[in-house]
């Protein structure tokens, strides 16, 4: 069996993804290139003696393998419930165990906003294994969109939308209490009062301490959740009108959702159901 390629797996369910001028409206810091799972494979080995200009994610959903960085790191051993994350060209070998084969979710990224959450989480080392179970709902969801469309730009938004919150957090822990708040009131407006409240600290050392942690301001970080949420729902309920999904969504204002909304994305509501459709 060839190491260095992924297809001599019977097992193997990839997908590369479309380029193209829908490509164009994908966050250049954040493109999934590719994605696929390897489902109870014993024999599954990859060895790449000069890394790959991609950093790569796997979620071990099931059994257990290893990952070692080349040509003498130390060999770490993966088991159900854990990542790993290799940084953009860093030579490496990674494999499954044959007493315990494991069921792997994996994903290629590339870009800055990538490159940086890499380096904050390696801090020098060459791989990394941190606990970070993947809900078989959002494997589920990204193979059917990159089976369905093959549009890189769509399933990064997706993906985007999906681990941002604990990502851009600290994978090391859970969701703050205030991400999670945000999370289950995406339909409404909130003030920084509202987020301050639930740490018990003034609005302006809580703001200090958000930005500092998550790169943005408190507010700005929220509007960008709720707007990559009605894409989402843009794309899945494409009989319903913008104005509605707005609304549903806490934007009174349908035209300055659209302004929000093509701040984030690039592109307006309309261009974007019309690309992902």
């Amino acid at each position: 069996m060839d190491k260095n390629d992924h297809s001599a797996s019977l097992h193997r369910e990839a997908h590369q993804l479309q380029e193209g001028a829908v490509d164009a409206w994908c966050d250049p810091e954040w493109k999934v290139v590719t994605l696929g799972q390897f489902l109870n494979d014993g024999d599954h080995e990859v060895q790449r003696w000069e890394g790959i200009d991609e950093a790569i994610a796997i979620w071990v959903l099931e059994g257990q393998g290893y990952v070692q960085p080349l040509p003498k790191g130390k060999r770490n051993r993966v088991k159900k419930g854990e990542m790993v994350l290799i940084p953009r060209g860093q030579p490496h070998q990674y494999g499954s165990d044959s007493q315990r084969p494991w069921s792997i979710f994996w994903m290629h990224l590339q870009g800055d906003r990538v490159d940086a959450m890499v380096e904050k989480e390696l801090q020098g080392r060459a791989a990394w294994v941190q606990d970070w179970t993947l809900e078989a709902s959002k494997v589920l969801r990204w193979l059917e969109i990159a089976r369905a469309h093959g549009s890189r730009a769509r399933l990064s938004v997706e993906v985007l939308a999906g681990l941002m919150p604990r990502w851009e957090t600290n994978p090391r822990e859970q969701p703050s209490e205030v991400i999670r708040f945000m999370m289950e009131n995406l339909h409404r407006s909130l003030e920084v009062r509202d987020l301050a409240a639930l740490e018990g600290v003034s609005e302006a050392h809580f703001s200090r301490r958000f930005r500092a942690r998550h790169g943005a301001p408190p507010l700005r970080y929220f509007t960008k959740l709720r707007v990559m949420e009605a894409s989402r729902r843009l794309v899945r309920a494409p009989h319903r009108r913008v104005s509605e999904i707005a609304l549903e969504m806490g934007f009174d204002d349908a035209l300055h959702f659209s302004r929000l909304f093509r701040h984030h994305l690039g592109h307006s509501p309309r261009e974007h159901r019309r690309s992902m459709g």
